[in-house]
C-alpha cells in the first residue's frame, strides 16, 4: 500500500513495485486518513507511508494503522527523514519497521535510482519476514498425559498380554504422580488405583476377634 499526497511520487513508487514479479500494489492512497479508513478492505502486508500529508499526517496515522493490524510493516518515506533525525526516531518508537529518505527532486537521476533500489530491497526483506511468520505453525502445547507403559495391563496369559507395553521405569510413574500432585498411588489387580482400606471394625468382626483370642488363651 502506497500512501503519499504527491501524485508524482505515488505514481513512481507504484510503478516500481508493480514491475517486481513478487510484489503487487494493494492500493495507492493520497492521505493518512484514507489509509486508516481502507486498511481493513485492502489488507496489505507492507505500507509505504509519507509523513507530510493533508487531513492526517504519517506520524498520526502510524499508530492508528498498527492498532488495526498489529503485524503491518510500515516504511516511512519522506524528505524529512534525511534532515530531521528526531522525526525518524519518533516514527520508529511508534512502531514503524524502517524509514527511507525520498530524494529532494525526482529530477536527480542518481538519487532517484538509489531511492528506487533501497525501497524495493526494504519492502522485499521486511515483507518476507511477514510471510515466514504467517506460515509458521504455533508450537504444540505440552501435555501431561500418563506415559503408555503405565497404562493398565491385561491379565497374564491373555491374547492382549503379549502386546502390552512393559513397565520398565516404575520410579518415573511415581515421579509423574508427584508432578500432578496426586501422590504415589497403589494399583489393584485390574491396574486401577486401589481404594484405601476401611480400618474400622464392625461389631460382628469385633465379636469374632474376641472369640479367637479366648480360644488362644486356653
Amino acid at each position: 500500500m502506497v500512501v503519499d499526497d504527491s501524485v508524482v511520487i505515488r505514481g513512481l513508487i507504484s510503478r516500481w513495485i508493480g514491475s517486481e514479479p513478487d510484489m503487487v500494489v494493494a492500493a495507492s492512497l493520497r492521505t493518512g486518513l484514507d489509509a486508516v479508513n481502507q486498511l481493513e478492505r485492502v489488507n496489505p502486508d507492507v505500507a509505504v507511508l509519507d509523513i507530510e500529508m493533508p487531513e492526517l499526517d504519517g506520524i498520526s496515522a502510524l499508530p492508528l494503522l498498527l492498532a488495526k493490524k498489529r503485524n503491518l510493516i510500515i516504511i516511512m518515506a519522506s524528505t524529512l527523514t534525511r534532515r530531521n533525525a528526531e522525526i525518524s526516531f519518533k516514527a520508529l518508537s511508534l512502531g514503524a519497521s524502517d524509514y527511507i529518505p525520498k530524494p529532494e527532486s525526482t529530477r536527480e537521476a542518481t538519487a532517484a535510482e538509489t531511492f528506487h533500489h533501497d525501497l524495493i530491497q526494504k519492502i522485499r526483506s521486511l515483507g518476507a519476514k511477514v510471510r515466514r511468520t504467517a506460515t509458521q505453525s504455533p508450537p504444540l502445547a505440552p501435555t501431561l498425559d500418563r506415559p503408555r507403559e503405565f497404562s493398565a495391563r491385561p491379565a497374564a496369559g491373555s491374547a492382549a498380554a503379549a502386546d502390552a507395553p512393559r513397565v520398565q521405569h516404575a520410579s518415573a510413574a511415581r515421579a509423574f504422580d508427584r508432578v500432578i500432585d496426586r501422590g504415589p498411588a497403589g494399583l489393584d489387580d485390574t491396574g486401577h488405583p486401589a481404594r484405601p482400606r476401611d480400618r474400622s471394625v464392625s461389631g460382628a468382626d469385633h465379636a469374632t476377634h474376641a472369640a479367637d483370642l479366648h480360644d488362644d488363651s486356653r
